[in-house]
């Protein structure tokens, strides 16, 4: 008994004392991570739904990123990706005419491209034994909106490829959870505040002011200690 006794002590000892490496007082670091994300987005814009109601259309979202830690709090991160972009078709015949006689388009289907650079910050203490992180940041990128947008003109519908470009400002607050030393799994939400309101072809009628992106995903964290 007493020789069982001591030996899962021992056990649970070398057990603490490697979690204890892992995520207390003496960890190891990591110089950079690397990650994939993907989930759902969705945009904000004149022809895109209505907000307050829900009814706007969600489409996929997948993008790269990559951290390099400047020490344990703050790192500079670059993301790289493309989220699917759709309007809301559900718009009344009279306001499809009133955007038609001013050469705005009720519909379109398109990709967003989008890089950008942001300071990323752990909260909390990064030295404490638990493999729970909470991070966040602002930073600025460019977007770039490949669409096919439709507008009606003298009763037909005119359809059309357009391209805008525009700078943005992403927030970014994530939660991600250590799997390992070397692995973790994350749940982040964006909101891209864009300088453009002419990313779904139509200008003028959004309540907010310009065009916005939403994005919600889970993503998969490496990191590298070399």
């Amino acid at each position: 008994m007493k020789k069982h006794f001591l030996s899962t002590i021992f056990f649970f000892a070398i057990c603490f004392q490697a979690f204890s490496q892992s995520f207390g007082p003496g960890m190891k670091l990591p110089k950079h991570t690397i990650m994939l994300g993907f989930g759902p987005g969705f945009m904000y814009a004149d022809n895109g739904g209505r907000l307050t109601q829900f009814d706007f259309k969600t489409r996929p979202v997948f993008d790269l990123g990559y951290v390099y830690h400047l020490n344990p709090k703050v790192g500079i991160r670059a993301t790289l990706g493309t989220q699917w972009l759709e309007s809301n078709t559900q718009v009344p015949d009279r306001t499809i005419e009133k955007w038609g006689e001013q050469n705005q388009a009720f519909a379109f289907s398109g990709t967003a491209y989008y890089f950008d650079i942001m300071p990323e910050i752990t909260f909390g203490d990064p030295y404490k034994r638990s493999p729970n992180r909470f991070y966040g940041g602002i930073g600025l990128g460019i977007l770039q909106v490949y669409r096919t947008q439709q507008t009606l003109i003298a009763e037909r519908v005119v359809t059309k490829d357009a391209f805008t470009q525009t700078a943005y400002f992403p927030f970014r607050f994530g939660y991600s959870r250590q799997l390992n030393i070397n692995w973790s799994a994350a749940a982040e939400t964006s909101f891209f505040f864009t300088l453009s309101d002419d990313l779904d072809g139509n200008v003028g009628y959004n309540t907010f002011g310009n065009d916005y992106l939403f994005q919600f995903k889970v993503a998969i964290r490496r990191s590298l200690y070399n």
